[in-house]
């Protein structure tokens, strides 16, 4: 049972519980996929790290299991390329290496790059996206170059970190985000998974509406329970920072406030989405398909969140507590349930 006695002594914040209005599901095959992705990980880029520790600091983050959490009804061979592109992703952010992926991105287009430093990283994005394109249209092919390059961007021009006097409001904050975030890949590779082509739909404005809800909620999950690794990072902006530092809101307002944002958006998605299916889009069965897959991955990624010690320390583990305090400085913590954060 979650501990309710008030918070010892040192810096806590609250978290509220989120809402949980799609249901989240598990791929039967999760524990079996999540340990082939580790061992991807480890075939391509285990000697990019310091040693065997780091490496199995970075396998203790579980990013293996964001396939299975996030595309549940997949095929495995799909459901395994969604988890090795996310652990991709942030091997390369966990190394520092973020400098190399615009190099890894034109390599992966136009076959350059062999042999030259970074070629680690290459090597497993060339294997990867080997097995995505075959199952991709032209159109999807031209997409996923769109969104590698605008990932390209997100990492070598990000939004100002604090403190800079740079730094946008909240809402363009999240639109710039939203626009060129890892997402727009995991968007796509949604259709992947689920085997259907959604180019000739997607630039209508009812997917718009849809996406950019999804985006925010998606963004701003993750921004709440990763704001103690942020807090200690001159990091791309982070909302509970921005709201906090920028803005000048005490920490326990911002967060309030963005658990208050993560229920608006999760529920204009919903409202996104029966608008689609009550329209014409709605009528193709590619349609209908797709959105099942956009609810596992918002409901995914925000269960993925929880479960990850990235944002908790290493050695934490998830108990299912979703609400409570947690300390702000300690290495390891967790969520201590409470119904009163007065």
């Amino acid at each position: 049972m979650p501990d309710s006695s008030p918070p010892p002594t040192g810096r806590h914040l609250y978290l509220p519980e989120l809402p949980r209005l799609i249901p989240v599901a598990y791929h039967a095959n999760a524990v079996q996929l999540e340990t082939a992705s580790n061992n991807w990980v480890r075939r391509f880029l285990g000697d990019c790290f310091a040693g065997e520790e780091e490496l199995l600091r970075f396998l203790r983050q579980r990013n293996g299991l964001y396939g299975p959490l996030t595309v549940p009804e997949g095929e495995p061979a799909k459901v395994l390329c969604v988890s090795d592109w996310y652990q991709l992703v942030n091997a390369i952010e966990a190394i520092g290496a973020g400098s190399l992926l615009g190099g890894v991105v034109a390599g992966v287009k136009d076959g350059a790059g062999a042999g030259q430093p970074g070629s680690a990283y290459l090597d497993a994005a060339r294997d990867l996206f080997g097995r995505i394109v075959v199952g991709l249209s032209q159109a999807q092919r031209q997409r996923l170059d769109q969104g590698l390059a605008a990932l390209h961007a997100e990492v070598v021009s990000p939004v100002p970190a604090l403190p800079s006097t740079d730094v946008p409001d909240l809402d363009t904050c999240l639109d710039r985000r939203a626009a060129r975030m890892r997402y727009r890949v995991l968007g796509l590779l949604t259709e992947f998974a689920a085997e259907v082509d959604m180019t000739p739909f997607i630039g209508a404005h009812e997917f718009q509406q849809l996406h950019a809800h999804a985006c925010r909620q998606m963004i701003i999950v993750s921004d709440l329970l990763s704001y103690r690794t942020a807090q200690r990072k001159t990091t791309p902006m982070n909302a509970v920072r921005l709201l906090n530092e920028r803005d000048g809101l005490p920490l326990q307002d911002a967060v309030d406030r963005l658990c208050a944002l993560v229920e608006h958006h999760e529920r204009a998605y919903i409202a996104a989405r029966s608008r689609i299916l009550a329209s014409p889009l709605g009528n193709h069965p590619d349609t209908r398909v797709y959105l099942v897959g956009m609810d596992h991955l918002v409901a995914g990624s925000q269960e993925f969140a929880y479960i990850t010690p990235r944002h908790f320390g290493d050695g934490a583990v998830w108990d299912g507590t979703r609400s409570g305090w947690y300390s702000v400085d300690e290495p390891v913590t967790r969520l201590h349930g409470t119904d009163d954060h007065s």
